[in-house]
């Protein structure tokens, strides 16, 4: 048997807490964490349970890695952050990011614009070229 102490608010009583013990009965095996790090020991289990959880975290913990390395590509695209080194966290890499993108953006409706206004200056001097072809001739007759 152990005891246990249970913390629980009181109804209209703002933050005070009740402090309660009880005696409970141990139920075999042990209570917490395992000694032996890793998956807590199972009773009953077969092998291939065993293996399915040893392959879950392996699973898990290639996942983390891929996300880390994600985060580390991005990083490196975003220039404000390439001088900062690898100490960035997660959060000021994505908002760096997601500004870096916004300016990005802008960039690209601006040189859109550009572009649009070079095509109709380009199409002007065309038509102007054309006038000048044609009147050409007729100032040799």
């Amino acid at each position: 048997m152990y005891d246990i102490q249970v913390l629980r608010p009181l109804r209209g009583a703002g933050k005070v807490l009740v402090v309660e013990s009880r005696k409970k009965k141990r139920r075999g095996g042990i209570v917490g964490r395992s000694r032996g790090g890793g998956c807590p020991p199972i009773p009953n289990s077969n092998q291939a349970e065993h293996s399915r959880r040893a392959n879950k975290g392996a699973k898990e913990r290639d996942r983390r890695a891929e996300l880390g390395s994600s985060f580390e590509a991005l990083r490196l695209q975003v220039p404000t952050l390439r001088a900062q080194g690898p100490s960035a966290t997660k959060q000021v890499i994505l908002r760096e990011a997601v500004q870096h993108i916004k300016v990005l953006e802008e960039q690209s409706h601006t040189y859109h614009k550009v572009r649009l206004l070079l095509k109709r200056q380009h199409q002007r001097m065309i038509e102007r070229v054309g006038h000048l072809g044609n009147e050409a001739p007729e100032a040799d007759q």
